[in-house]
């Protein structure tokens, strides 16, 4: 049996408007693949695209990286010191902590390629300054993430079978002075500090996703074998069925 799943995810809040695109159609099931096994399921970035769509106008895609996510990064403090060579206007706050505002400026793009999840994501990051006033805004930078997530098949602690992702890898390259209230911005000398702040923000969306998705299943039916790739923007899920009935 061969199916291809075209759902999408839509936000609950009725007044918010559906993901605008209609789903791609998906080519033909390879007959080499689901030849050998009772079941085949084809997915497109549809349905990944439609949820980023819905936690992105819910403004759900963005991090507040802290002093306390850097911890772990050797000799790195985020405050004003770190950053005069990159800005020498925060000389005005000497010695004073500093926040950046991680978010998505635009719709990420996805792909399925090489048994990855690719993302290409339009990325900005607001610098503040800690004040005993409150956080002041000094600068932004923008720049595309270019993120790899691995794909897995495992059973969860009920004993089902779940699709997991996991990020391996992201970068971002080249970096772009948005806009500034402190004077120039050198912006290659702020880019360790992406890079920190792309290492501190992994593992926290590595954990938020870790639950993964259920295959569906049926009472008395039971897969196994099950296998997993990802290309050409086609995830496929190939699996042997058991039929094993309560009695």
């Amino acid at each position: 049996i061969a199916v291809t799943i075209r759902g999408s995810v839509n936000d609950t809040d009725a007044k918010r408007p559906s993901y605008p695109s209609p789903p791609p159609h998906l080519p033909a099931s390879n007959a080499s693949i689901y030849g050998h096994h009772h079941l085949t399921m084809q997915l497109s970035t549809y349905s990944l695209d439609s949820a980023m769509y819905v936690f992105y106008n819910r403004g759900l895609l963005s991090y507040e990286v802290t002093q306390k996510d850097l911890d772990s990064k050797t000799g790195f403090l985020l405050n004003t010191d770190t950053f005069l060579l990159a800005a020498p206007g925060l000389k005005q706050w000497p010695d004073h902590n500093m926040t950046i505002v991680a978010s998505i400026a635009q719709l990420p793009k996805t792909s399925f390629e090489a048994d990855q999840i690719l993302a290409n994501i339009p990325a900005m990051y607001a610098f503040y300054v800690v004040t005993d006033s409150g956080k002041v805004p000094v600068f932004n930078i923008t720049g595309p993430i270019a993120a790899a997530a691995s794909v897995s098949v495992s059973l969860d602690k009920a004993g089902e079978q779940t699709i997991h992702a996991s990020i391996t890898n992201a970068t971002c390259t080249p970096l772009v002075v948005n806009s500034t209230a402190v004077g120039p911005v050198h912006f290659d000398l702020v880019s360790q500090v992406i890079e920190y702040s792309l290492d501190a923000m992994v593992p926290i969306v590595n954990y938020l996703i870790a639950e993964g998705v259920p295959l569906p299943g049926y009472q008395g039916v039971e897969a196994t074998k099950t296998g997993i790739s990802a290309a050409d923007d086609v995830l496929t899920v190939v699996s042997d069925v058991k039929y094993a009935p309560s009695l």
